[in-house]
């Protein structure tokens, strides 16, 4: 479990470097980061939701800043639409 999720934080972290970038993201202290998070939530927060925790991380303005360049990450992929239906109606009410 010590690895897990590493590959993906730097694949995320590739992937958004612009826009990573602007919030003054750091992919190493975000790696240190998540690796922090896991033991934390193994010690005090287990008994959350994953929605109810990551509110948690969001609103807590110490926990926030303790885990900024990771909740920047948490940020960017909540703003990624799931779907693309919306934009297929659109294209079908034009094609018409």
């Amino acid at each position: 479990m010590p690895l897990y999720g590493n590959a993906e934080i730097k694949a995320i972290g590739d992937h958004f470097a612009k826009p990573l970038k602007l919030v003054q993201y750091d992919q190493s202290t975000a790696i240190y980061e998540w690796a922090d998070l896991k033991k934390t939530v193994q010690s005090r927060y287990m008994h959350k939701s994953s929605m109810s925790l990551w509110k948690t991380l969001m609103q807590d303005k110490e926990l926030s800043k303790q885990y900024q360049n990771l909740l920047a990450i948490i940020t960017l992929i909540l703003t990624i639409s799931f779907s693309s239906a919306t934009v297929e109606r659109g294209f079908s009410v034009v094609t018409r």
